[in-house]
């Protein structure tokens, strides 16, 4: 028997290699809404509910690595494509294993300034102690690099 489920995400990500810290703000329709901010130099994590208006802080758990700013070392060149707008992109395959992903990887990157443009996970993944097969699909939309990215760190009043 499969179970099928299908989300319909909007992420915004902002990632401050400089300062290691990282802001995912994921919004799944009809769900939720989740921020969750990571600093891997004060080694925390803030999942935060603004609807909600509720703040949770945590330790980043162990062993937990920061994104990569680009490429990881395992992977493998596929080939170049040129997106709308004259982007040029190399697409990418590589594993990915974490303690709740199993499986691979196919990503393209901006050549220029390596930003994530569209991609595909295939394997496993932990929901609640199983492993559930899944296929994921990434759609990474008006990507930049930003300049000044400190209001996105800038906890509410109420954590």
């Amino acid at each position: 028997m499969y179970n099928l489920t299908i989300e319909n995400r909007l992420s915004k990500r902002v990632f401050d290699y400089t300062q290691s810290r990282f802001y995912f703000n994921d919004t799944i329709f009809g769900i939720n809404q989740t921020v969750l901010i990571e600093d891997f130099n004060q080694n925390l994590t803030w999942t935060i509910d603004p609807v909600a208006q509720t703040c949770q802080r945590t330790y980043l758990p162990w062993g937990k690595k920061q994104p990569t700013r680009c490429i990881p070392g395992n992977a493998q060149y596929r080939d170049q494509i040129n997106n709308p707008g004259d982007v040029l992109v190399s697409r990418w395959r590589f594993d990915r294993q974490t303690s709740t992903l199993n499986g691979t990887v196919s990503r393209g990157y901006t050549i220029n300034e390596c930003l994530p443009t569209r991609g595909a996970f295939v394997g496993t993944e932990d929901i609640d102690g199983a492993p559930v097969e899944t296929l994921s699909l990434e759609n990474f939309n008006n990507f930049e690099v930003l300049t000044d990215v400190s209001t996105y760190f800038n906890l509410p009043s109420y954590c």
